[in-house]
């Protein structure tokens, strides 16, 4: 069996069948799925079962857990699965039709590939897309090592990389130790897709949108919640970790995850939660006050941490400009930041 699908899952009744189906609408049907049920109270299981029951499909596995949180369920998965290749796909997104032809084809053709990675679209719940990637029918490959995609996702931003748009060699993954952060419910994906392309010999990437990755309304990343902020210790942590490999060919990119990108984490959820919170009828002074009170409480040793960083010149002036006006005063960054979002829209509107 070449491929493994893990699919963590967590009271997404109304969204597996759609998971499923687009993975079932395979022509090859050559592969695994492994369903982990991380604590649901809805009925999710149930319905999963009944979509492999109604499909005739017989590679499955449903695993039920206390809820241990996405991270948790990934490392479950991955512990079951059989397959030389493991592709993780949450439980409210779904594949391509062209998804596993394309994906066993650049894996025949590149038997020493340790990691295949392709276009994802955006799309809400209604599947109706964000963006348009305007791809070509037939899709263009490139190999890189991973410190190269990493350069083009980090500093010359030509590539997106995300969960469901990536598929790893299990000996790969198992050789180097590499799982998901348990307890992190924000950025422990990029965590550990970069970890793992910094270790990477060989990258496939394949220029074609094979997945999507639907935004839902009630998300962390649509709604007020301080786990947001883990996002800050996951790049922190995979900062560290490409550090410690201590390779040239990955020091800009180490430097600047712990510096530009764990920032901009950080200001970007600190301006959502102020907007959650002015929502909810707070003023913007009592939503801040309420927030740094929180973040402190929450994450002893976050606030200097972050604030460490803020001193270490990026180099592009207008970045370090909005640096600095944020540590001076997020009350006053938030009033720039929605002004010019505003600005864009318009814009945007014309």
């Amino acid at each position: 069996m070449l491929i493994s699908v893990v699919i963590p899952a967590y009271n997404v009744s109304s969204f597996i069948r759609r998971t499923l189906l687009s993975l079932l609408a395979q022509h090859d049907k050559e592969f695994e799925i492994i369903v982990v049920d991380d604590g649901s109270t809805d009925n999710t299981a149930i319905t999963a079962r009944e979509v492999f029951n109604e499909n005739g499909f017989a590679n499955w596995k449903i695993i039920t857990q206390q809820n241990m949180g996405v991270a948790g369920a990934r490392n479950k998965g991955l512990v079951a699965a059989s397959g030389k290749c493991v592709y993780f796909l949450d439980g409210d997104d779904y594949a391509d039709v062209c998804f596993l032809n394309e994906v066993e084809s650049c894996l025949r053709s590149n038997p020493e590939v340790d990691i295949v990675c392709w276009r994802y679209q955006t799309v809400d719940e209604n599947e109706i897309p964000n963006g348009n990637y305007n791809q070509e029918s037939k899709p263009k490959y490139r190999s890189l090592t991973g410190a190269e995609v990493l350069n083009e996702v980090l500093i010359d931003k030509r590539l997106r990389v995300w969960t469901g748009s990536v598929l790893y060699k299990r000996d790969f993954l198992s050789r180097h130790a590499l799982k998901y952060t348990e307890g992190c419910t924000n950025g422990e994906d990029q965590e550990f897709i970069y970890k793992a392309l910094a270790h990477a010999n060989r990258v496939v990437f394949t220029d074609k949108v094979l997945s999507y990755y639907v935004k839902r309304k009630g998300s962390i990343s649509n709604s007020f919640n301080i786990r947001r902020f883990d996002v800050v210790a996951a790049m922190l942590r995979a900062g560290r970790y490409i550090e410690d490999l201590n390779r040239s060919d990955l020091r800009r990119i180490s430097e600047l995850i712990l510096n530009q990108v764990l920032v901009r984490n950080y200001i970007v959820n600190y301006m959502n939660c102020l907007k959650c919170l002015r929502g909810k009828g707070y003023s913007l002074f009592s939503a801040n006050t309420y927030l740094q009170s929180l973040i402190g409480a929450e994450y002893p040793g976050l606030k200097d941490i972050v604030n460490a960083r803020f001193s270490k010149l990026s180099g592009d002036f207008t970045y370090d400009l909005k640096k600095l006006v944020f540590y001076l005063s997020p009350v006053s960054y938030y009033f720039l930041y929605y002004l010019q979002n505003r600005i864009r829209q318009s814009f945007g509107r014309k």
